[in-house]
């Protein structure tokens, strides 16, 4: 009896342990594909990388019931897409970073104030609607949007702690004219890299150094484990007699 008690009172142990484990730390090192994310140059023109043709296939399933898909902020200027060829011809944008001066819909390219920091936004847009919907390829499971920035310094320290779907909050302010927890002067690369952090499928160092998972929360079993522990000695017990009482049968 008692090999049989401190066998399954060490298998409810390792159970307990494994549901314990369930609480994980954010992720501190990433393999190539577990996310997928496209800079602005592949989610736009030519129509033939992987971004575009993706938007071509899927921007009526991910963007119709709303209209199209806008960037910037309706308390300020906003820059709206109706469909996917126009994003793709307007893509990717060039010039200095600055805020748009008014709101424009399916603008040509380069006839907006935003420079590259129009498309920098649209881009992280679509890396994070297209992750939430499935349409970006990962091994992870995570949603883009729900990755945590994290080791920034200086002026860049503020972001800290953010989602990537609350950095993009942030970046739609700043493209509407508003003011965030950064200017637009802040960010130099920040935003391109975050772009390409996870490169079709390869992970760039930005990666490794300034994002982290989600935390996933604990199933809350205290309560239930020493119960199913419990159970699993009784049913051990009864094991035990009927073993015993057939031998002592023969």
């Amino acid at each position: 009896m008692k090999t049989w008690t401190t066998q399954l009172g060490a298998f409810a142990l390792s159970a307990a342990t494994i549901f314990l484990d369930s609480e994980c730390a954010s992720a501190t090192t990433w393999q190539n594909g577990d996310l997928t994310t496209y800079s602005q140059g592949i989610w736009g023109n030519p129509a033939t990388n992987a971004g575009a043709m993706l938007l071509l296939a899927n921007f009526d399933t991910v963007y119709q019931a709303a209209g199209g898909v806008v960037a910037g902020s309706s308390s300020g200027h906003t820059m709206t897409f109706t469909d996917a060829t126009s994003v793709i011809a307007y893509m990717p944008s060039v010039g200095s970073y600055a805020a748009l001066n008014s709101s424009v819909l399916n603008p040509d390219p380069g006839t907006t104030s935003s420079g590259a920091f129009g498309g920098d936004v649209m881009a992280l847009t679509f890396n994070v609607d297209f992750s939430d919907a499935g349409l970006l390829p990962g091994t992870s499971g995570l949603q883009f949007g729900d990755l945590i920035l994290a080791n920034f310094t200086g002026a860049l320290a503020p972001l800290d702690g953010l989602t990537v779907r609350q950095f993009l909050g942030d970046m739609n302010t700043l493209l509407s004219g508003g003011s965030s927890i950064v200017t637009i002067a802040d960010l130099g690369t920040t935003l391109s890299d975050l772009n390409a952090s996870f490169f079709e499928g390869s992970v760039l160092p930005f990666a490794q150094d300034h994002l982290d998972a989600p935390e996933v929360l604990a199933v809350p079993l205290p309560a239930t484990l020493p119960l199913f522990a419990t159970g699993l000695v009784g049913l051990g017990l009864l094991g035990w007699r009927r073993k015993r009482k057939a031998q002592a049968a023969a």
